[in-house]
């Protein structure tokens, strides 16, 4: 682990070796006012100039400790301004959206924070995003999910880069992830680097602090090296899980099979993953039971029923067939997986049919379909999610220069409230909206000359004649 004297060398190879950061980039520096990401910025700072590195502070004042909050912005706002620092800054009522998710409040503040970074590293042309997540972080975040069950995936903690989960597109990188806390401690001293102090931190009532203030120090007062046999460990985990991750998206992509064959393993992977998607906490019971009982349906809290389907997708809709959330918002999902190339499925009461073809199979012309439309299929891939809109849902209409508010567009197109609750959506694996009825598509699913796939895209409501259905 990095030292007071060989922290700045260790993390420049970490960068180079990890590809975290090249040279030219333009990356959001999430700063919340602690020792960790203060000595992250002051760190990518002093190196920014030979590197060619753009930076941008970030900070979303999550409102959650009063007047120390509101200290830690004030903190921030003098020490950026001071030191000519661009930044954007952001705030969130935290307690307000955990009302409305009914989410935890560790993860409705951490959904907000990377819905906040990935908008502001969005809006400011930024690459990547870079976090002062370290090695103690790694340790506990380990011991964390042991204890709520989490699989291999989950224990193989966080990797020095992933996508953001609030828009895959944009990378997080975490240029810290083999440095202690001490040694960190030891930059900022050694630098007199002013830094504020989270006194949550110290509330041991949140399990994250009894694992480091409890458990951590009885583990290594029993004469255990735990620092460094969590970390070999968690690299362990990493290649195994990635190895079954891969393997899973590939039998997504051309599935070899039918699910029911496929290694426990693989189908635990595509399981959690379409709940985590869904929203829902994938818990080993929930995970077990969808896994052996295809068809059968299991409540998933007072308003969700959750199904699994013999090819492994999953339908998620209202308990009693009634579905309906907070402001009159349809919460019926279903989540499918493309396996053929031609299909087709209902929801609510319109039915959708999809075919895959190659580019080069399209022909040179094509006469303008009603409720047709054509996609780039391999910017979609093989899973689909089907709703109806929800508070928050941004999108991208071909023609316009940004992604904006799904409210905004129905609002300048004077769609009366019974439409914007009835219309469905169409997205990807990632959450990203492709297609609303009734609007244009999605500027980023459009076809382009370098498009190999094209997935065309037919809608009519259920017991109409269609002269396309018998084409």
């Amino acid at each position: 682990m990095a030292s007071m004297f060989d922290l700045a060398s260790r993390v420049l190879r970490d960068i180079g070796a990890h590809e975290l950061l090249p040279d030219g980039t333009r990356c959001l520096v999430a700063v919340s006012g602690g020792p960790d990401s203060m000595a992250l910025l002051h760190f990518l700072q002093a190196h920014a100039a030979p590197k060619g590195w753009n930076l941008v502070a970030a900070h979303l004042n999550h409102r959650l400790r009063g007047r120390e909050s509101d200290g830690d912005e004030a903190f921030l706002r003098a020490h950026f301004q001071d030191r000519g620092i661009e930044a954007v800054f952001g705030s969130a009522d935290i307690p307000k959206l955990k009302a409305k998710t009914k989410d935890s409040m560790e993860m409705t503040a951490r959904k907000a924070r990377h819905e906040f970074l990935a908008h502001s590293a969005t809006e400011a042309n930024c690459q990547v995003i870079a976090t002062g997540h370290q090695a103690d972080d790694q340790v506990e975040l380990f011991f964390l999910r042991l204890f709520r069950g989490a699989g291999g995936e989950g224990l193989s903690g966080m990797a020095w880069s992933s996508p953001s989960p609030a828009d895959h597109r944009l990378q997080l990188v975490r240029p810290f992830l083999h440095c202690t806390r001490a040694s960190i401690w030891d930059y900022v001293k050694k630098h007199n680097i002013e830094c504020r102090h989270d006194s949550s931190n110290q509330d041991t009532r949140i399990l994250r602090n009894k694992i480091r203030y409890a458990l951590l120090p009885l583990i290594r007062n029993a004469g255990f090296e735990i620092q460094d046999k969590v970390m070999e460990a968690c690299d362990i985990l990493e290649a195994d899980s990635s190895f079954v991750a891969e393997t899973a998206r590939n039998w997504q992509r051309a599935p070899q099979g039918p699910f029911e064959e496929l290694p426990k393993a693989l189908q635990r992977w595509l399981l959690k993953r379409a709940l985590l998607e869904s929203g829902t906490t994938p818990s080993f019971e929930l995970v077990e039971f969808l896994r052996k009982n295809p068809g059968r349906r299991r409540s998933v809290g007072r308003d969700k029923q959750l199904m699994r389907t013999a090819e492994g997708g999953l339908i998620l809709s209202g308990t009693g067939g009634i579905s309906g959330g907070p402001g009159g918002h349809d919460t019926k999902e279903v989540v499918f997986r493309i396996t053929e190339e031609k299909g087709s499925l209902e929801f609510g009461p319109i039915e959708i049919e999809w075919e895959i073809i190659p580019r080069n199979h399209l022909g040179q012309t094509r006469p303008r379909e009603p409720r047709v439309e054509m996609f780039d299929a391999d910017e979609i891939g093989r899973e689909i999610k089907l709703r109806h809109w929800r508070p928050g849902d941004r999108f991208h209409p071909i023609g316009l220069a940004k992604e904006t508010k799904l409210q905004d567009i129905f609002t300048n197109g004077k769609w009366r409230r019974s439409e914007r609750h009835e219309a469905i959506l169409a997205a990807t694996r990632c959450g990203v909206l492709f297609w609303v009825q009734g609007l244009r598509i999605s500027e980023r699913f459009k076809l382009t000359p370098s498009t190999r796939n094209i997935m065309i895209w037919k809608w009519a409501p259920i017991g109409e004649d269609r002269r396309w259905k018998a084409a």
